[in-house]
């Protein structure tokens, strides 16, 4: 599956480092790419941040608190529903687009194995260690859904590599004809946006045996478009362009402000959602992509600390949020504050507890962490 690679006679090919790659592909590092995913998932720390102010009653916060009855800034509701509309399905275009790559260069078997570790190893990890620090039970999944959705996702993109899919090889060839033929994309994505999305965001299943097959279709596209666009990488140049992406972010923010005039009900609300998602995510693709194109070191830490930064992030992110709001804070000032604080207090705990540890293993893979076994392979004495 998704070995037609129709961008590979145009760039410089490199062999896998490994020597398990099926093809020769590109050796090309989108930075850009990669400052993006990273974003979207700090976005998140903001979002659990706010819960105390937009959601206290999720939170078990009844109307006799006093902080269930702190209005909401209204101008927080609304960047927390743009931050939805386009965060996870950014997110998941992303890991299917580097996903892809991956197959491409060292093929499924090392795929999988990747990915079993750094992605289902670290939900197994955190959700047994947050189970027994919170007393509840290692099935809940709480913020670390999306691992589990990705791990089944990964899971079939494996298996799927042995079966001969012509239709996704002949859309990666479409995809890479033209840049208008993206529009096209709304179709799936509308589909998917009835199965799943509600409002500006897609459910998240709450344990393992939580099925939400609507919202994992709805995400899943977004993966499988983030393949094809691997293999039609060519139209990530187009979109780099500030004609380009600078049209795709104004009429973006054009259509977000009309969904506010539409019943999130009605199917005109899924398709004028799902054509706002699919311009701000390929807006922000060739606005990110032109922007950073070169290594850059800041760039790099930004990228290696975010995964593990979420994955810590949200009990000190809600507990600050709290105790501000306790003392008085304006509701914006607090989350704002709250954010910033809680990504240094992760950013330490990841210092200490995971990037000279084992544990960083499990986040970048054995190859890329700093401890290894045995000990004298660090340099020690």
């Amino acid at each position: 599956m998704l070995r037609t690679d129709p961008e590979a006679r145009h760039e410089n090919a490199a062999p896998d480092p490994g020597g398990a790659a099926p093809n020769r592909t590109s050796s090309r590092h989108y930075h850009g790419l990669d400052l993006l995913r990273s974003v979207a998932l700090l976005l998140g720390v903001i979002f659990h941040a706010a819960m105390p102010v937009l959601t206290p009653e999720y939170l078990g916060l009844g109307q006799e608190d006093r902080l269930a009855k702190i209005p909401a800034a209204p101008i927080l509701g609304v960047f927390m529903d743009w931050t939805h509309i386009w965060r996870m399905p950014a997110f998941f275009l992303l890991a299917g687009f580097f996903a892809q790559m991956v197959l491409m260069r060292k093929g499924p078997v090392a795929f999988l194995a990747d990915r079993t570790v750094r992605i289902f190893g670290v939900l197994v990890t955190f959700c047994i260690l947050f189970a027994i620090l919170s007393g509840g039970s290692p099935l809940d999944l709480g913020h670390l859904w999306f691992l589990w959705f990705l791990s089944l996702m990964c899971l079939i993109a494996a298996a799927a590599w042995y079966v001969p899919l012509r239709w996704m090889q002949a859309s990666a060839s479409w995809l890479s004809a033209s840049l208008p033929n993206l529009t096209l994309l709304i179709v799936p994505v509308v589909v998917a946006s009835l199965l799943g999305r509600e409002g500006t965001s897609a459910p998240a299943p709450a344990t393992v045996f939580d099925t939400r097959f609507g919202p994992f279709m709805y995400f899943w596209v977004f993966f499988l478009i983030g393949q094809v666009l691997w293999l039609g990488r060519a139209r990530i140049d187009d979109l780099a362009r500030l004609p380009v992406f600078g049209s795709l972010l104004v009429g973006s923010t054009c259509l977000f402000l009309v969904l506010g005039a539409l019943s999130p009900d009605a199917i005109a609300f899924h398709i004028a959602g799902s054509a706002t998602t699919l311009m701000l995510v390929f807006g922000l693709i060739g606005m990110t992509h032109a922007l950073l194109n070169k290594p850059n070191r800041l760039v790099r830490f930004a990228v290696r600390t975010a995964y593990p930064v979420y994955i810590l992030h949200v009990w000190p992110a809600i507990a600050l949020s709290i105790f501000m709001m306790s003392r008085g804070l304006d509701p914006t000032v607090t989350v704002v504050s709250s954010s910033i604080l809680t990504i240094l207090i992760c950013l330490g705990a990841y210092m200490v507890l995971v990037r000279y540890t084992p544990l960083d293993w499990l986040f970048s893979g054995y190859a890329k962490s700093w401890f290894k076994w045995p000990w004298r392979a660090n340099g020690w004495a």
